[in-house]
């Protein structure tokens, strides 16, 4: 059988900790001991930039969704209404992400195509500067495909209120 255990710590500083495993039956030791000494870090953050086409330079953005994907398809974090101003969003304190490792990181904004790219994390900042997101989402399916054109042409007026926020 696997058993499965979480320790929940709150680094605020990269710290040093032992940790001994030793298993127990009917109160009494059994098998050798197991110990460790583990690394614990606090959680890093990310600095994204993702232009959009066709937006004014001002525009402020929260209906946007950062996906993070580890071995490129079990997805292990969504972080939901991402706060852009001017093409930037910080996140701060990124938990559930190891850091010094390879992700595959998602940016989905509705009515844009996604966007995403392979990013090495490091233990403090990690900067992901996305290219741009193009405005071509129009039936809001994440693929730009003749069901664009056709949601495009049917209402035209969907193509403004992309290139202009009015919000």
């Amino acid at each position: 059988k696997d058993f499965r255990y979480s320790i929940a710590f709150s680094p605020s500083l990269k710290e040093k900790k032992k940790f001994r495993l030793q298993l127990f039956y009917q109160d009494k030791p059994f098998g050798e001991p197991i110990e460790r000494e583990i690394s614990i870090i606090p959680p890093s953050s990310l600095t994204l930039k993702a232009p959009l086409a066709f937006k004014l330079v001002n525009h402020k953005s929260q209906d946007t969704k950062l996906l993070i994907y580890e071995d490129n398809v079990r997805l292990i974090k969504t972080i939901s209404e991402v706060n852009f101003v001017n093409g930037s969003a910080k996140i701060r304190e990124l938990h559930d992400v190891i850091p010094r490792k390879v992700y595959r990181v998602v940016l989905v904004k509705p009515g844009y195509l996604p966007t995403q790219k392979f990013e090495y994390f490091g233990e403090e900042n990690t900067e992901i500067a996305f290219p741009l997101m193009l405005p071509l989402d129009y039936d809001r399916d994440g693929d730009f495909t003749l069901k664009d054109l056709v949601s495009f042409l049917v209402n035209p007026y969907s193509l403004f209120v992309y290139i202009f926020p009015f919000n």
